[in-house]
């Protein structure tokens, strides 16, 4: 009977590194994205304009290498780009008025980046920014209300633009942007009858990353680690019911 009750244990023991071996080292591996990062710089701008950078603010070009791509980042491939924004102040002014009776309001302030993008032929890249929101009546008879807009944001993201995995867009040749944009704006738009003038200012860094696709490196430690773990508790198990069943 002792037999019979330890044979699937003995089964168990037998499979046990092998089933704790697919599971941690021979899982299929699929690609998975990561970024490197170009550097940054610093910028500012006021109102609704282009600000352009004198010269051009360069990068490196993507470094397919290690450093600075994590070892386990096996195959990068390099498939896009998008820039990122950190620490952004906005600061500035709202002011609404209405020329007839008093009127309810609700809105927000928002701020639209645009910054050039590294392939002539891309639309520029694009991340808006809320600010902050205003609820509120106006006074009527075009008297003013104005409203402080101060808000830090920590960071935004663009969209990642697709881009070619040749020159020039590969280290150790260099990609520029020349400009950005500020673009304020409502969510949702003010009233009929409703009056508004935005006076604002934006600053904080700007950088770029450069998307890839990679291979996460394999785990055998961590899988022969397992296996060999499994196999000692079985072991011990399979002792302990041997000695119940004498």
């Amino acid at each position: 009977m002792g037999t019979l009750v330890n044979a699937p244990l003995a089964m168990k023991l037998a499979l046990g590194p092998l089933l704790a071996s697919a599971v941690f080292s021979a899982a299929p591996a699929q690609a998975l994205v990561g970024f490197q990062d170009a550097g940054s710089y610093s910028f500012s701008g006021a109102g609704n304009a282009t600000f352009n950078f004198t010269p051009p603010k360069t990068f490196p070009g993507f470094k397919p290498t290690y450093p600075p791509i994590p070892g386990t980042h096996l195959s990068p491939t390099l498939f896009g780009y998008r820039y990122y924004i950190k620490n952004t102040n906005l600061t500035g002014t709202l002011t609404v008025l209405s020329s007839s009776a008093p009127t309810a309001y609700s809105t927000t302030t928002q701020l639209a980046l645009k910054f050039d993008p590294i392939v002539p032929a891309s639309a520029e890249l694009e991340m808006t920014i809320p600010a902050n929101t205003f609820s509120g009546t106006t006074l009527g008879s075009y008297t003013a209300t104005v409203l402080n807009i101060n808000t830090m944001v920590d960071a935004a993201y663009s969209s990642i633009a697709a881009l070619p995995t040749l020159p020039p867009y590969t280290f150790p040749n260099n990609v520029t942007t020349d400009y950005f944009k500020t673009a304020w704006s409502f969510a949702p738009n003010l009233p009929t009858g409703v009056f508004s003038e935005l006076a604002g200012n934006v600053a904080g860094t700007f950088g770029l990353e450069f998307a890839y696709n990679y291979v996460p490196g394999p785990l055998p430690l961590l899988g022969s680690a397992a296996a060999f773990g499994w196999s000692r508790r079985l072991r011990k198990r399979i002792t302990k019911s041997k000695i119940s069943n004498v």
